[in-house]
């Protein structure tokens, strides 16, 4: 998931700075991500939102292309289980479980203990690591690409997010938001 969804983020800074990125191929490796790991769909709705924000006047047609690219594998997928005779057990498999898997942990947040104590409780070296990014944004907030700097606390947010509201707490959960923010960085920096 990992790798897919920092692919979708390369190409995303690319289009974003050049639009020399193909916005279907977005979609496609987007897609895979979602198939490998439903929680990736927090970080798609952070790519779809910086291009809202940063390409507003071409979001139509930047969706309706990511929506091809990101229906080809689930369509693919679909079809390959239907025809196998598995799909039963696809749904039941991928998407009950999952749904079990991060119900199990909103009803954590919902009962068990407040919002606020589930936001901050934790590892303290991602909680070191957000307010570091925290604090290189608002550093770098009057640098010449500062837009990018809220793509970057967003992508960040959106993997802590992700790794939350899961039932399991484990930390290996959180090294996504390392891999995409550094990444977002550099690209940031490099352009």
């Amino acid at each position: 998931m990992t790798t897919f969804l920092g692919i979708s983020l390369w190409l995303l800074v690319r289009y974003l700075k050049s639009q020399k990125s193909s916005v279907v191929l977005i979609g496609l490796v987007s897609s895979a991500a979602v198939l490998l790991k439903h929680v990736a769909i927090v970080n798609i709705l952070v790519i779809l939102l910086a291009v809202f924000f940063y390409e507003r006047r071409k979001f139509f047609i930047f969706i309706t292309q990511f929506l091809v690219g990101f229906t080809i594998p689930i369509i693919a997928t679909l079809w390959w289980f239907y025809s196998g005779g598995a799909i039963r057990e696809f749904y039941d498999l991928v998407v009950n479980f999952n749904l079990f898997y991060v119900q199990d942990g909103l009803q954590v947040i919902g009962s068990k203990i407040n919002p606020i104590t589930w936001l901050f409780r934790g590892h303290p070296i991602v909680q070191f690591f957000l307010i570091f990014i925290l604090l290189v944004v608002l550093k770098f907030r009057s640098f010449h690409n500062r837009g990018y700097l809220g793509l970057i606390l967003l992508w960040a947010l959106a993997y802590y997010f992700g790794a939350k509201i899961t039932s399991r707490h484990v930390f290996h959960y959180y090294y996504p938001m390392i891999q995409g923010t550094l990444l977002l960085f550099a690209a940031t920096l490099h352009y």
